[in-house]
């Protein structure tokens, strides 16, 4: 490891960053940043540049906003990122343009239907968390093109006889985690669901 990226770790760590270093892979050294309630802003965003083959970001409860996204432009190899909880609205979702190999992303409040579009040509995308986000049922219909999607996260009120429709394209699907109270095994929409998507496993 070349002595620029091992001061951009140093001080991610001075930052409350958890970066670990795993060189056994078959694509060779991997990096993953945890910088989860950290004291991360943007400023953030040269260290993560200067690191090589990052591939997990983890940036959930920080300060960091849409300018921390610039970080696809320079790590395409993300797998998994995470900024829940964060400042990073829809506008930053463009960056995931970027992101032709992103498997998981987990997305925060500031996320509406408007950002959805933004996700249609992740085709590598395994895991998708939208129940911190306000994407309605409307926004679910972005879902359809993400045809490797195996779990999906969604709050109680994401879900509805109308949001069916676009869920029951996700032929992989494996799991739906329902996270919140609203819902029951009586309750339509779940009826429907289970009906439409009788191999995935309903949880909440």
């Amino acid at each position: 490891m070349d002595r620029d990226q091992e001061q951009a770790i140093q001080e991610l760590r001075e930052l409350g960053a958890r970066v670990d270093i795993d060189g056994r892979g078959p694509e060779g050294t991997a990096i993953a940043v945890n910088l989860d309630r950290s004291l991360a802003t943007d400023d953030v965003l040269p260290l993560l540049n200067r690191l090589k083959q990052l591939r997990w970001l983890i940036l959930s409860q920080t300060r960091v906003t849409d300018k921390v996204m610039d970080v696809l432009r320079a790590h395409p190899e993300i797998k998994r990122l995470n900024i829940s909880a964060t400042s990073v609205t829809d506008k930053g979702l463009r960056m995931l343009k970027y992101s032709d190999s992103l498997e998981e992303l987990y997305l925060g409040s500031p996320i509406t239907d408007k950002g959805m579009k933004h996700l249609k040509n992740l085709h590598k995308l395994r895991v998708l968390a939208l129940e911190e986000s306000i994407v309605t049922d409307d926004g679910l219909r972005s879902l359809p093109s993400l045809e490797k999607l195996e779990m999906l996260f969604l709050s109680a009120n994401q879900v509805s006889t109308n949001s069916v429709r676009w869920l029951k394209q996700l032929t992989a699907l494996q799991t739906i985690n329902l996270l919140g109270h609203r819902n029951s095994p009586d309750d339509p929409a779940l009826k429907l669901l289970k009906a439409a998507l009788p191999r995935a496993r309903i949880e909440w």
